[in-house]
């Protein structure tokens, strides 16, 4: 018999999403929400060869993608050890009030393995049957500081160039958490830019010296003007680094 995965066209609306996930991550959480694995108490085991196969992906992709999501967007958790992962609010996700779905619920929390993971998903005493649960732990906390890690832009930044000057340019620029967040929504809106669709992309010790830039950028920045990629005749398929 087949099974189904609904997702709300909410999903488009969601402020979090709209604001703050790339094309990328919003591709790597309907699959989350989605994939063949995934069960209906929204904690699953994940097999990341399996992952690489479904998503295209290579692992090092993959594996950023995850720490992405735990420490940048904390809306999942991964354990390596038992290869379980928890979704963040599943229930929202995936309503329902069906008895047969409670059921298989209790039934497939009860063989989760890392029980920590069921106290993230649902929290502590708020789900109908208590005896399915852990023994009371300490919840995670939802304001744990974020770390602002160079390492996760850095991946997904279209440039390899210029390394050093934009690690030193980050650290001196991203400072709290509002930056953080200005970043990750500035690199969303520069990778969606016609520009960098042109493959005309900037040398990363520029961008990120101008980052800020990007956070609110203006049509013509997005449209990127008379397109110098072609102008110095880079091929199709080719990308143009530039200072």
């Amino acid at each position: 018999m087949a099974i189904y995965r609904t997702v709300k066209t909410k999903f488009w609306e969601d402020r979090k999403i709209v604001e703050t996930f790339t094309p990328e991550d919003r591709y790597f959480f309907l699959w989350l929400l989605t994939n063949p694995s995934a069960k209906q108490c929204g904690i699953y085991e994940i097999v990341l060869k399996r992952v690489e196969l479904e998503l295209g992906y290579n692992r090092d992709t993959i594996e950023s993608l995850l720490k992405r999501f735990q420490e940048v967007h904390n809306i999942i958790r991964y354990n390596k050890d038992t290869g379980e992962i928890g979704i963040l609010h599943w229930a929202e996700h995936h309503p329902s009030d069906s008895p047969k779905v409670k059921k298989c619920i209790e039934n497939e929390l009860k063989e989760v393995k890392d029980r920590s993971l069921i106290d993230y998903v649902y929290g502590i005493n708020t789900y109908s049957n208590p005896t399915v649960l852990p023994e009371p732990i300490q919840p995670l906390s939802q304001k744990k500081r974020v770390e602002f890690d160079f390492e996760l832009i850095w991946k997904l930044y279209p440039s390899k160039l210029g390394r050093k000057a934009a690690e030193r340019h980050f650290y001196s620029s991203v400072k709290t958490e509002e930056d953080w967040k200005n970043i990750n929504i500035a690199l969303g809106n520069y990778v969606q830019s016609d520009r960098v669709k042109r493959n005309y992309v900037q040398n990363g010790s520029t961008w990120f010296n101008n980052w800020r830039d990007w956070i609110s950028p203006t049509e013509q920045m997005m449209k990127g003007g008379s397109g110098k990629s072609e102008q110095t005749g880079v091929k199709p398929g080719e990308r143009k680094y530039v200072d």
